[in-house]
């Protein structure tokens, strides 16, 4: 539970981070858009529990990923995308088009050099080496031990989730229509009122930086037709979306600071009675 909410901190510290040194965004207001995120809607629940801590880690990745890119630090961004392959790579699967793009938009020439390609995937591998904690744990006959994953076989008959065969992977449009309602309705329920700065900052960033603007729209989309499509669930256990959408959250407030952004951009005098009327709100 502790690791949970210590998770939940640092993603909040990489939301001001990535909110103030990349998308403009005066301090203050950086300040609030970490803070909105220790009191999400989901967010704040999901920082209380270590189940949540599943996800709050995978927003975490997200976004330290996503500041290693903008940074143009691609060796860091291959190592957090090899550690999001082996914490859940089910989100990285939805994830990674969009962290490509990014990656592609942002390179530079010495980026791409065989010697730096050999340096990523090295960097990727190590990442993803902490799935090996599993069978190693597992050969000690922890008290706890899920499939028992000491074999290649068991390893992989639990990452392939083949135990969730016929749970998984609906083929009913009206199931998928239900969950995107679901996953739209929990964005926007989350951080309420922010969905429309961000979606402001979609029509203007297209603008200003179509490559970054369509990288942050691939994730989000990404994201949420991965658990619409699917996803195969009842009505009764609509509550776990709100839980797989939680990292999709972290582009919300991305979005939403980049339009405060831009909007202050527009306005005279730097929009000094809009900044307070954001603050106050």
């Amino acid at each position: 539970n502790l690791l949970s909410a210590a998770i939940a901190s640092l993603v909040a510290v990489f939301v001001v981070r990535v909110s103030r040194d990349h998308f403009g965004l005066f301090p203050l207001a950086s300040l609030l858009m970490g803070a909105m995120w220790v009191v999400g809607a989901t967010a704040y629940p999901a920082a209380l529990g270590a189940k949540g801590s599943v996800y709050q880690l995978t927003a975490l990745l997200l976004v330290a990923t996503l500041d290693a890119l903008l940074r143009r630090r691609l060796g860091l961004a291959a190592f957090l995308w090899g550690v999001s392959l082996g914490h859940h790579w089910m989100t990285l699967a939805a994830l990674t088009p969009g962290l490509f793009h990014l990656a592609c938009a942002r390179r530079r020439p010495e980026d791409w050099t065989p010697a730096e390609a050999w340096r990523c995937a090295a960097l990727s591998v190590m990442g993803a080496s902490t799935i090996l904690v599993l069978p190693l744990r597992a050969v000690l006959d922890p008290s706890l031990n899920w499939g028992d994953p000491r074999t290649l076989s068991s390893l992989l008959f639990n990452l392939s989730r083949a135990q969730y065969v016929g749970a998984d992977l609906g083929w009913n449009p009206l199931v998928w229509a239900r969950q995107g309602w679901v996953f739209f309705k929990t964005a926007f329920m989350e951080f309420p009122g922010w969905m429309f700065p961000a979606l402001g900052a979609a029509i203007w960033g297209w603008r200003r930086d179509r490559n970054l603007t369509a990288a942050l729209l691939a994730l989000w989309v990404g994201l949420g037709l991965s658990i619409c499509l699917y996803l195969n669930l009842g009505s009764e256990k609509e509550y776990l979306i709100q839980a797989y959408a939680l990292p999709a959250h972290v582009l919300i407030l991305a979005f939403a600071g980049w339009g405060i952004a831009l909007a202050l951009e527009r306005l005279p005098n730097g929009g000094a009675p809009f900044r307070v009327g954001i603050l106050i709100y």
